[in-house]
């Protein structure tokens, strides 16, 4: 938490370092749910995937896209009643990574607009 801090005042001073390169996305959420897979018994969820290809090639920060997906798939679990099911689903859409995970109850439409003013 105390590096997620720091990272956010390095942006407030726009100094961040990205380490760009190539990475498969796919592996990098696999590797996640399995961390994260504790939480997800502790809760008894049912954890579907949907990724279509065998590998999504994604170029970016590996770090700090991780750092995003299992803020969201954490999100996911800590919001999602118990027994039931976090559907995550990645797809590649032309030379662009798509990547959505979807809760039992997720936000209305007309809210979704507040997430990101």
């Amino acid at each position: 938490m105390l590096n997620d801090l720091l990272d956010v005042a390095k942006m407030e001073h726009e100094r961040i370092d990205l380490n760009l390169s190539l990475f498969d996305l796919k592996e990098l959420i696999l590797k996640i749910v399995n961390e994260v897979h504790p939480e997800i018994q502790k809760k008894s969820l049912l954890v579907s995937m949907n990724i279509e290809n065998d590998s999504i090639t994604a170029f970016g920060d590996e770090v700090r896209i991780k750092q995003a997906i299992n803020n969201v798939i954490c999100n996911a679990i800590k919001f999602t009643k118990n027994s039931t099911k976090v559907t995550i689903t990645a797809k590649q859409i032309g030379k662009s990574e798509s990547e959505n995970i979807r809760q039992g109850a997720s936000l209305p439409e007309f809210e979704r607009y507040l997430l990101f003013t």
